[in-house]
């Protein structure tokens, strides 16, 4: 199955972090009552889908399975101490007949009792299907699994799909991935700005504290930088006294997304200002844009400009072209509009390496065999 997948994106993308979401770059904010609302709020043969980080199997990969209309996605990145919260105050309710629940959990240790009372709920009360996914840290506490007696499906499961997600950035902007037909790299990754949205916690934190605190600030940086320093080729002659210096000098500047024109550099510190992004086959800057599911309104709009731009100047003969000139990466964690029009992405879709028996289990389940 193909990892990677030129689509257009909708603006809707953009709109839903406005007044759906569920991030903020400094902590998190949680704006829904109850798990699943509107029209799926007590819905028949839904699939509900919990994720504290990303989810293991995307939308467009169980769609593709059990049809978009069933999918509901629920991504909040939450501690330990909050999803407790949550399971105490009912969050996880208003199932209707032949539902599914599928907890993945990434990022915190489970209590094994918490989960014992959530799933005992689902299953008495909910009559829900069951499903967990847990990495191997968030399994890694729990001795007592009796639990697992109100769980349908189980199975731990990895980062693999954002290492793969980390890498493709990367070895695309210095022109040496296999599956794109072309780039604008030209072999180096020097004079690259990365764009990042939507994509660290706790950004005051971790901003101009080194590349180190940064890896451990989350699996995709500690992937990202390590994919960084495997294709980072500085000259012989460059002089520096530390990494973060060296991709400095390199004129390598990883930006994160505030809001409006308002940029951070994560090794610096310093606030940047990009009004917009144009092309030139003298441009001495590469930009590559990477988000998880939502972008900001303002990124959004600004790389859609670019791509209209240069496609109504000629420059490409189409928008999916445009997307070479100006790659934007987005690793699906939450439903994504697809539509005929918008803005031209690489979503990645790959899922981790026991996705597909878990999948398997799925249908066999709801298939009563």
């Amino acid at each position: 199955m193909d990892k990677i997948k030129r689509v257009f994106v909708s603006m809707m993308l953009a709109v839903a972090l406005l007044f759906g979401g569920v991030f903020s770059f400094f902590g998190v904010n949680h704006v829904k009552a109850k798990a699943l609302h509107g029209e799926y709020y007590g819905a028949d043969n839904i699939i509900y889908y919990f994720s504290d980080y990303y989810p293991t199997l995307s939308n467009i990969e169980m769609s593709s399975y059990f049809g978009a209309q069933r999918m509901f996605y629920d991504v909040q990145r939450v501690d330990e101490n909050e999803f407790s919260s949550m399971v105490s105050s009912n969050y996880f309710s208003g199932f209707g007949m032949n539902c599914t629940f599928i907890l993945d959990i990434k990022m915190f240790t489970v209590d094994t009792g918490i989960l014992d009372t959530l799933f005992t709920y689902l299953k008495e009360e909910e009559g829900c299907y069951t499903g967990l996914m847990l990495s191997g840290y968030a399994a890694s506490s729990i001795e007592d699994w009796s639990f697992t007696s109100n769980v349908d499906i189980y199975c731990t499961v990895d980062f693999s799909e954002l290492e793969i997600f980390a890498e493709d950035i990367v070895t695309r902007q210095c022109g040496t991935n296999p599956n794109y037909a072309w780039t604008t790299g030209n072999g180096t990754l020097d004079n690259t700005t990365f764009l990042f949205d939507n994509i660290i916690d706790n950004l005051s934190e971790h901003v101009g504290n080194g590349l180190m605190d940064l890896q451990e600030s989350s699996p995709f940086f500690m992937y990202f930088i390590n994919a960084l320093f495997e294709n980072v080729e500085p000259e012989s002659t460059l002089e520096y006294s530390s990494y973060e210096e060296m991709l400095t000098l390199m004129g390598i500047r990883l930006l994160v997304h505030i809001t409006g024109d308002n940029y951070i550099d994560l090794i610096t510190g310093n606030m940047e200002s990009i009004t917009s992004i144009s092309y030139s086959t003298g441009n001495t800057q590469d930009y590559a844009v990477v988000g998880f599911s939502n972008l900001s309104v303002e990124l959004y709009t600004m790389i859609g400009n670019f791509q209209l731009g240069v496609f109504n100047a000629g420059v490409v003969d189409d928008l999916y072209e445009a997307e070479y000139l100006l790659p934007v990466h987005i690793l699906e964690a939450d439903k994504i509009d697809f539509g005929s029009d918008g803005l031209v992405a690489s979503i990645c879709t790959g899922s981790a390496n026991d996705a597909s028996a878990f999948i398997d289990a799925l249908q066999a389940l709801l298939n009563g065999d």
